[in-house]
């Protein structure tokens, strides 16, 4: 059996005709330095511990701001989950 890769994506349902709706995150865009310095403080290593060697696989994703239903093609700003 072929594998796929899961990725990350946020799930909302269109409040005008109520279809579900997933879209992927942003990912921010880091400098090797700010990507290698988000990474040590997610997985708080400090300077001196080696990184593993996938390390670079680390991405940091933000929701999108606006979002369009793919049923009824109307556009929403985002906001996040109420706790």
């Amino acid at each position: 059996m072929q594998s796929v890769e899961l990725r990350t994506a946020f799930s909302w349902h269109c409040p005008s005709c109520r279809a579900a709706n997933f879209v992927q995150p942003d990912v921010a865009d880091l400098s090797d330095d700010d990507a290698e310095a988000a990474f040590r403080r997610f997985n708080d290593l400090e300077p001196w511990q080696p990184l593993p060697s996938d390390w670079q696989e680390f991405e940091i994703v933000t929701m999108p701001p606006r979002v369009t239903c793919c049923r009824c093609h109307r556009e929403f700003i985002t906001q996040p989950d109420a706790p």
